[in-house]
């Protein structure tokens, strides 16, 4: 594979050259269609918006909404002036909200006003009551010191907040002066993007990656899944603050001449099988619980799924059945599995599609280019014999810089010689300080994974699962609350008293099983 070494912004001037009248980004439910010469112009206008209000390189610009092309210009805008785009879950809640924020030092956040039963603008004032009384770009919170600029979605007028239109409207000829000096002094391997992990074993972790990891993983990607090939169309339904869609989807689109599809701002069975009909769609991204979704749906025999022959599936392992299932009634027979982390950009393995389905299923494919995979003992880090478990490490460009501001979780998780242990040992600590718990994944037919805590209750300190599972909504995003709660004596350990995630997830099965 060719390396590529320019920056996102270089990528999209390019591609635009080249092609300047070829489909770049369809958002469906907006009824928007763009070419990449019309997504470069928008995307120099919002980097001259987002300089005229005083973010610069180096600052870090939070984004926070459902998938939009406002949310793909914002992305493409803050990389073309070198600002570093900090990724903020839809699901996430004020709590959840305020410790990104604050962890990353965001200076400006875009945000949509709302999403579903969430109302973000509410969210940020919870977090910063002086904006009630601010003028746009003139905050100064206690709650969030680093945040001075609130940018609204939408055109809704909200005390305090610019509106984005506005701002992608405001750009001066020495704005876009700058962008343009800007944009040729940046390197491939500055930091461009900071990605939440799923805080799943802990608190969420800012993995900060480059331009060379984003648009080198993408172009891996987009080889393996012939990209290159005329016609090629992505439908992308997953969420694109997840590094599964921002990379697979925007930087695929700007290394190899495909169009990124995405029919709504968030998944919808029908509106997906829909997009795959009329935007004659050749391969989707997407995780097993929806596909599980599109393939129960009541409308599924309504669509034609003629010109799907392929896709990538990740995010949790996929059941036997449900790929033939997929490939039978979608007609997707090049269909492949994906294994990755936020920490790696994400790609790190690949199945091939040439590679039978009966196969396909029990692996997780091959290293993508340019990077390299061992397998270590957990305990003495000695490279292990073929055919033997243990903790599988990665070296590459796709690996990570770091995580932000977090020098020894970094040196915890990237040993001196570039290796990434992909093993995770950190405790979610979801209760109070008087119990101790850990979070293990329980396999689901419909969802993959539902999570189950395992809770030691120390002496003293009654408790119910209700009660635990009440203590939790509210507090963190919906899908990380525990569906079932199991009270323990102890966790299995290791010899230097790590908890055995494997061994105790097992134990949870065969404990579930026993009292269902």
């Amino acid at each position: 594979m060719q390396f590529l070494g320019k920056t996102i912004g270089q990528a999209l001037e390019d591609m635009s050259a080249k092609q300047p009248h070829r489909e770049a980004f369809v958002f469906c439910s907006e009824n928007i269609r763009k070419t990449y010469e019309e997504v470069l112009h928008d995307v120099r206008n919002a980097a001259a918006g987002i300089l005229s209000v005083g973010i610069s390189r180096g600052d870090r610009l939070g984004i926070w909404g459902p998938n939009s092309y406002d949310w793909v210009v914002t992305q493409l805008g803050a990389s073309m002036i070198g600002a570093i785009l900090v990724n903020i879950n839809p699901g996430y809640r004020s709590a959840e909200l305020n410790y990104c924020l604050n962890k990353a030092g965001v200076k400006a956040v875009v945000s949509a006003p709302n999403f579903r039963t969430s109302d973000y603008y509410a969210m940020i004032k919870e977090n910063c009551p002086e904006l009630e009384n601010s003028q746009p770009g003139q905050l100064k919170s206690k709650g969030i010191p680093s945040l001075d600029t609130v940018i609204m979605l939408g055109e809704e007028n909200l005390q305090g907040t610019f509106k984005f239109s506005e701002v992608i409207a405001n750009g001066k000829s020495d704005h876009f002066q700058k962008v343009k000096e800007l944009n040729e002094v940046l390197d491939f391997d500055n930091p461009i993007n900071i990605q939440f992990t799923s805080g799943t074993t802990g608190f969420p972790k800012g993995c900060v990656l480059s331009h060379q990891t984003l648009l080198n993983n993408a172009y891996s990607i987009g080889l393996v899944c012939g990209y290159y090939k005329e016609g090629s169309r992505i439908c992308l339904p997953i969420p694109l603050y997840h590094a599964f869609a921002s990379t697979g989807g925007p930087m695929t689109t700007l290394v190899h001449p495909v169009p990124s599809i995405y029919p709504s701002p968030f998944f919808e069975p029908e509106a997906t099988l829909k997009a795959i009909e009329q935007e004659r769609v050749t391969s989707i991204y997407a995780t097993p619980t929806i596909f599980v979704q599109m393939l129960n749906h009541p409308n599924f025999n309504k669509y034609n799924y003629e010109t799907l022959t392929s896709g990538l599936m990740g995010g949790s392992p996929c059941p036997p059945e449900l790929l033939k299932q997929v490939m039978s009634k979608m007609g997707a027979h090049d269909f492949m599995i994906g294994y990755g982390l936020t920490e790696t950009g994400p790609a790190m393995t690949i199945t091939p599609y040439d590679v039978p389905a009966e196969e396909r299923i029990t692996f997780v494919g091959n290293t993508i280019d340019h990077q390299e995979l061992k397998v270590v003992d957990t305990e003495s880090r000695k490279i292990l014999p073929v055919n033997t478990q243990g903790e599988v490490c990665a070296r590459g460009y796709n690996i990570m810089l770091g995580y932000w501001e977090d020098e020894e979780k970094t040196r915890e998780a990237i040993d001196a010689a570039g290796w990434f242990s992909t093993g995770s040992y950190f405790i979610l600590e979801l209760l109070s300080s008087q119990r101790k718990g850990e979070v293990v994944g329980i396999p689901d037919d419909e969802w993959g994974e539902q999570v189950c805590a395992c809770v030691i209750l120390r002496e003293g300190h009654p408790a119910t699962s209700e009660e635990i599972i009440d203590f939790c909504k509210g507090k963190i995003t919906h899908f990380k609350i525990p569906k079932y709660v199991v009270f323990v004596d102890s966790f299995p350990l290791t010899v230097t008293f790590k908890v055995k995630k494997f061994e105790l997830r097992d134990l949870m099965v065969k404990e579930l099983e026993d009292s269902s």
